[in-house]
């Protein structure tokens, strides 16, 4: 997908070569999804075609259509380089800005028409939690709310998809964020931790993102949905 050297391996090299891949990716084709209770989580190779009418599109589409929401009522999506990401790299081919734009034209309508509840991303080293959003614009802002545990930020019913990046392992922070902050970012920092998803039952999802120094969860969203066979509307 990008023919220079921006990522001479560590976007896929390492992963395809040594690390098996779920079913159905293959080393050249490394898309693929499974359940896991409640959640249908679809991964897709950012480093590989992904562009309307792609190999690696039609199989996404595929993939999110034949999905039961009776079944699995919620649907995570990841891939290496983020859809949205505040950052202030931009200009080549394989700059942040770029790829986002690219993701927001290509992959992003897949995500709303097929109500994909979480995009989750990397390659960027930073955590960064973002709001509903659709073609750039805030859809839905989080909520912060308290209950017994402490403050968490809600989303209830967002009718877009939130996105994260946790891209918190294997190297330095990656210091690009811009403050003022684009309006879907919500909040950005440079810890090191990992993130952990919970879904309650079909109308509630939590998502924790824990310090792995100390195991103490920093920062805690929650998702609610009404029905989600139901198209969205904005």
């Amino acid at each position: 997908m990008y023919s220079n050297g921006d990522s001479g391996g560590e976007c896929g090299v390492m992963t395809t070569e040594l690390l098996p891949m779920p079913a159905p990716a293959t080393t050249n084709k490394p898309w693929w999804s499974y359940d896991v209770g409640l959640i249908h989580f679809v991964g897709i190779s950012s480093e590989h075609d992904y562009v309307i009418g792609s190999e690696q599109w039609i199989w996404l589409e595929n993939d999110l259509k034949s999905v039961d929401r009776t079944v699995t009522p919620w649907i995570i999506f990841g891939a290496h380089r983020a859809m949205y990401l505040n950052s202030n790299y931009s200009g080549s081919v394989t700059s942040d800005v770029y790829v986002s734009d690219l993701m927001i034209e290509h992959l992003e309508p897949l995500l709303f028409k097929y109500r994909v509840n979480i995009g989750f991303y990397g390659h960027n080293h930073v955590v960064q939690r973002h709001s509903a959003v659709f073609k750039k614009m805030v859809v839905q802002r989080a909520v912060p709310t308290t209950d017994e545990t402490g403050l968490y930020h809600l989303h209830t019913n967002p009718q877009a998809t939130v996105h994260w990046v946790v891209g918190t392992g294997g190297a330095a922070f990656t210091k690009t964020a811009m403050t003022p902050m684009p309006s879907y970012n919500e909040l950005f920092w440079y810890e090191y931790g990992y993130a952990r998803v919970t879904a309650q039952n079909a109308s509630y999802l939590s998502w924790e993102w824990i310090l792995s120094e100390s195991n103490i969860v920093f920062d805690r969203m929650v998702i609610t949905q009404e029905d989600p066979t139901q198209e969205w509307r904005i």
